[in-house]
C-alpha cells in the first residue's frame, strides 16, 4: 500500500514538472514571438523638408551588436538618395542630404521607432529671372533693378524706374578753377542715362536703388562690403543679387559733389543680376548690357566686383 501510494506521488510529481516545463517553454516562446513581432513593426521614417522620403524597418537588426548597427547604417544610407531637388515660387534648389548624420540619429533611437528629419545643405540653385537688355546707354542700374524686382514678382518697366530714381548734382559737370563739380552716386543718379552732354552719364550706387525698391514694396538687403561667400550663401537661399562690377580697371575720374564730398569712380561701372549657382561653382548672370543670360566663374565675378567696391543688393 505504501509502495503504491509512493509510486502515484512520483508520477504526479513528474506530471506537474512536465506541465511546468511545458508552460515555461510556451511563455518563453510567446515572449520571443511577441518581441520579434514588435521588432518587426519597428520603423523609422526619414523626412526631407517636411516630406517622408524613405522608411526603414529595424526589426531584422540586433542593435546591441556592433556589426548589426553597421549593417543598419549601410541600409539607411542606401535607402536615402544623395540629393533631392525642390521648386518653390520660381526657385529650383538641389539639396545634398546628410545621410551619415541621419543614420547616426537612427542608431540613437531607444526603441527603433520614430521620425528623423534629415539635415540638408543647398548646393545648386536657379532663380527664375527675365533676361532683358537696357534701353539706354547708361541705365544698367534701372534695367538690373527691373530684373531683380521681377524675381520678387513685382513688374515695373526699366524706363519708369529710371525716371523715379533721384538725381544728384547738375546734369553735366561744371568745371572751374576750384575743380570739377558733379553729382554723388550715393545720393542719386549722376549724369545723363542716355549719354550726351559734356561728360555723358555715370550712374548710381545701392542706396538710392534700395530706397526706390522700397517704394514698390520690395525690401532689398544691402550686402555691400561683405565677403563673396555671403553673396553665394544668399543665392543658395533662393534670393537673387544685383551687383556692381567693373567692366575694366578704369579709367578713373574724380570730382566734388555739390555738398563738397570728394567722389572717385571707375567709369567702367556696370550692374548685373546673379540668379544662379551650379555645382561646379559657375554663376548664372543676367547682363543688361548684352541682353543675355551669361555664365561666369566665381573668379571672374569676384575680380570685377572688387573693382566697384563690392557693392550689392539682394531680395
Amino acid at each position: 500500500m505504501d509502495s503504491s501510494r509512493t509510486s502515484r506521488r512520483r508520477i504526479a510529481a513528474v506530471f506537474f514538472i512536465f506541465i511546468g516545463v511545458a508552460v515555461a517553454a510556451y511563455v518563453t516562446q510567446a515572449s520571443r514571438f511577441s518581441k520579434s513581432h514588435a521588432a518587426a513593426s519597428h520603423e523609422i521614417a526619414f523626412l526631407v523638408r517636411g516630406r517622408v522620403l524613405a522608411r526603414v524597418s529595424t526589426g531584422a537588426f540586433d542593435l546591441s551588436a556592433p556589426s548589426e548597427r553597421m549593417r543598419l547604417r549601410r541600409v539607411i544610407t542606401g535607402q536615402l538618395p544623395s540629393s533631392v531637388s525642390t521648386r518653390f515660387r520660381g526657385v529650383t534648389t538641389r539639396y545634398e542630404l546628410r545621410r551619415r548624420s541621419a543614420a547616426a540619429a537612427a542608431l540613437r533611437l531607444n526603441d527603433g521607432n520614430g521620425r528623423i528629419t534629415v539635415a540638408t545643405a543647398p548646393t545648386v540653385v536657379s532663380i527664375d529671372a527675365p533676361v532683358i537688355k537696357q534701353k539706354l546707354r547708361n541705365n544698367c542700374e534701372a534695367a538690373a533693378l527691373q530684373v531683380l524686382l521681377q524675381t520678387a514678382d513685382i513688374r515695373v518697366p526699366q524706363l519708369k524706374l529710371q525716371e523715379q530714381l533721384p538725381k544728384s548734382g547738375p546734369l553735366d559737370p561744371s568745371d572751374s578753377a576750384a575743380g570739377r563739380v558733379w553729382g554723388d552716386p550715393d545720393a542719386g543718379y549722376v549724369g545723363r542715362p542716355n549719354g550726351g552732354g559734356t561728360a555723358g552719364g555715370f550712374g548710381v550706387y545701392p542706396g538710392p536703388v534700395q530706397r526706390l525698391a522700397a517704394k514698390h514694396g520690395v525690401v532689398l538687403q544691402d550686402l555691400t562690403g561683405r565677403p563673396a561667400r555671403s553673396i553665394y550663401a544668399t543665392l543658395l537661399k533662393g534670393r537673387a543679387v544685383m551687383v556692381w562690377v567693373g567692366l575694366g580697371d578704369g579709367p578713373y575720374s574724380s570730382w566734388r559733389s555739390p555738398s563738397g564730398r570728394q567722389i572717385t569712380v571707375n567709369l567702367n561701372e556696370h550692374t548685373v543680376v546673379l540668379n544662379g549657382l551650379d555645382k561646379s561653382d559657375r554663376l548664372s548672370v543676367v547682363n543688361p548690357l548684352t541682353g543675355r543670360a551669361e555664365d561666369w566663374s566665381k573668379e571672374k565675378f569676384e575680380t570685377m566686383w572688387q573693382l566697384l567696391g563690392r557693392r550689392a543688393l539682394s531680395t
